[in-house]
């Protein structure tokens, strides 16, 4: 299976090492992380993820309505986080 792991940015301290950290302690899953600000929709190959995790909420934002809409089967969102 592979899952998309979108962070907010790559060398952010907090969501970035959850993602490794989830790379890491589940490797039987084929994991990539990028980068979810700056590029548009930040995923080109979309299409050839399994699942797409957005580890930060500006995947509840109008911005990534439209790729929502698109792959709403195959997308979570974690909207708790390290504060809460």
């Amino acid at each position: 299976m592979k899952i998309l792991l979108l962070t907010d940015n790559l060398n952010n301290w907090a969501i970035h090492n959850k993602a490794i950290a989830i790379k890491k302690f589940l490797p039987e899953y084929n994991f990539t992380i990028r980068a979810g600000f700056g590029n548009d929709f930040c995923i080109g190959d979309h299409d050839s993820f399994d699942v797409i995790h957005f580890l930060f909420t500006a995947g509840l934002t109008p911005m990534y309505t439209k790729y929502l809409e698109r792959h709403k089967h195959k997308v979570a969102i974690t909207i708790v986080n390290e504060r809460s």
